[in-house]
């Protein structure tokens, strides 16, 4: 057991930070909910008043039944017992606007009126998250056209969350929101948040965890406020960051949270080894992403999703008679094989595409997942290719050269790669490589963005999702994968209302996580 949790400690420099009263989300079918118990509990022991919301908001419809049900005691709970919902009339409204505003926007878009990157509600800029949105929930692969009729149903989406986000903090009188997302349609509730100078709190599904305010530099997206400014860590930073890498290129560790199998897991230094007599040929490994999720985290990069972005390099590549292409998945694909997710199997629909198109060509290979990345790296004149993979800093600690976008994690600490910031001058490294082959990555740049960006501000979190960690304490045991603690979801928050001491450390871990969130707020705010 962690100690027995004392708010007083916490009560007034907590709501001297996050006000007094807070909206939590309200998300049954995720692991989230045993997160907002611990956290309502949490709150109102420091004096906040909390009410919760809905992840989505319901439709006229369901709002229709559920109190038609209600009223004939059919069903004992209605829907504002999982959060707050306007008046019917108010919803219907909503609906109405929604509609004229999705079709029409989507027509605008159909005639290359507007583009969708610059779409906005009411002054609120929302074309990054609805290209994710439409990438991620479509019912098919896009690989085309991001313009699809999937796209009305995310514009209604949109709308109705933006409206209800700002109904809770208008109406509500909200000081700030906890949520689990900052992207796709769910974004809006933070966007909404900075927008009327309030805060929320990204705490819940990511390791990393900080209370956001309008104060900081571009704050929707949170997980990069670390590292917006150059610091230079002291030798000892550097070594933690040193010792952290060596661990990651280790066989037998799995130092991040998504990760299923290790990257480096297989040896392949006798299939590489044939490939080293050939001389005046460039060696580049494309290291693939997933296709469906968060592709705009860090910001618009003149792709429409990582698809193109994917297909665009291979195309330029190939176009280059002295460049072999190696094609490495992601080490989780064969993982994502046996998962029900329709996000994993878009994923391994995307990369079944991606190797009938280009499997033959007779300058591509494409490599077992689990291939060590030591041993690919280890082929002479080698670039590695990445967008904004964490397979970036791996390479650069190997001493390898690595392209990848700017709109990642290391924008301020870009010295220990070759960075691009648009598709021309992406281009221009695809087909100029020799120029970098003996390019030499920043060593003491490369340290100072890992500790700042994967050790300081993950500290609580051990680099893991808080769904893992709250597994951990109520079972003793770690979840094997992220969709455990999704499944156990419901059992964990029983379990963990009806268990006193249970609650207890969960009470003493989620203090733990705020008084992180709260030091990479002062950390973000001295920007």
């Amino acid at each position: 057991m962690q100690g027995t949790f004392n708010f007083e400690k916490n009560k007034r420099e907590i709501q001297s930070i996050i006000g007094e009263k807070v909206a939590i989300e309200s998300n049954p079918n995720n692991a989230f909910e045993a997160f907002a118990f611990v956290a309502k509990t949490y709150f109102e022991s420091c004096g906040c008043k909390v009410i919760r919301f809905h992840r989505e908001l319901p439709s006229f419809t369901q709002i229709l039944i559920s109190k038609v049900l209600f009223l004939l005691n059919i069903r004992k709970k209605k829907l504002t017992d999982g959060g707050v919902i306007p008046g019917l009339l108010i919803v219907g409204i909503w609906n109405i606007q929604s509609i004229i505003y999705s079709y029409y926007n989507f027509l605008m878009l159909c005639l290359h009126v507007k583009n969708i990157f610059k779409l906005t509600i009411d002054d609120i800029d929302i074309g990054e998250e609805l290209a994710s949105d439409v990438t991620r929930f479509s019912q098919k692969l896009d690989t085309k056209n991001i313009i699809s009729f999937r796209l009305i149903k995310s514009m209604k989406n949109f709308y109705l969350t933006c409206k209800y986000a700002k109904f809770i903090s208008n109406k509500c009188g909200v000081d700030a929101f906890m949520v689990s997302h900052y992207t796709y349609s769910w974004a809006m509730f933070s966007k909404v948040a900075i927008l009327l100078n309030k805060k929320y709190l990204l705490l819940g599904r990511y390791p990393y965890s900080i209370f956001v305010t309008p104060e900081h530099r571009n704050p929707h997206h949170p997980q990069a406020l670390s590292t917006l400014q150059k610091t230079k860590c002291n030798n000892k930073e550097r070594r933690v960051a040193e010792n952290y890498m060596q661990e990651r290129i280790s066989p037998d560790k799995i130092m991040l949270h998504y990760m299923e199998v290790s990257a480096y897991s297989v040896s392949g230094e006798n299939f590489f080894r044939k490939y080293n007599s050939e001389k005046g040929i460039i060696n580049c490994c494309l290291f693939l992403h997933s296709f469906t999720d968060a592709l705009f985290t860090f910001g618009y990069d003149s792709f429409n999703n990582i698809w193109h972005w994917t297909d665009f390099t291979i195309r330029e590549l190939s176009k280059e008679k002295n460049v072999r292409i190696f094609i490495k998945p992601h080490p989780s694909l064969t993982h994502k094989m046996r998962t029900s997710f329709d996000t994993s199997k878009k994923d391994y629909l995307a990369f079944s595409l991606l190797k009938d198109k280009y499997e033959s060509h007779p300058a591509v290979e494409f490599i077992p997942p689990s291939t060590s990345n030591i041993d690919i790296a280890s082929m002479e004149n080698f670039i590695g290719i990445t967008h904004h993979g964490n397979v970036a800093p791996e390479l650069a600690f190997l001493n390898k050269p690595v392209i990848a976008s700017i709109h990642a994690p290391w924008k301020f600490f870009s010295d220990f790669l070759i960075s691009w910031e648009n598709k021309f001058e992406y281009k221009q490294q695809l087909n100029n490589l020799e120029k970098y082959i003996d390019f030499t990555p920043n060593k003491s740049n490369l340290l100072d963005f890992v500790y700042m960006y994967y050790i300081e501000p993950n500290l609580i979190s051990d680099s893991r999702f808080f769904g893992h960690k709250l597994y951990e304490l109520i079972y003793g045991k770690d979840a094997k994968y992220l969709s455990e603690s999704i499944q156990k979801g419901i059992e964990m928050l029983t379990i963990i209302r009806k268990d006193k001491n249970k609650l207890q450390e969960g009470l003493s871990m989620f203090d733990g996580m705020i008084n992180q969130a709260i030091i990479n707020c002062r950390n973000a705010s001295k920007l």
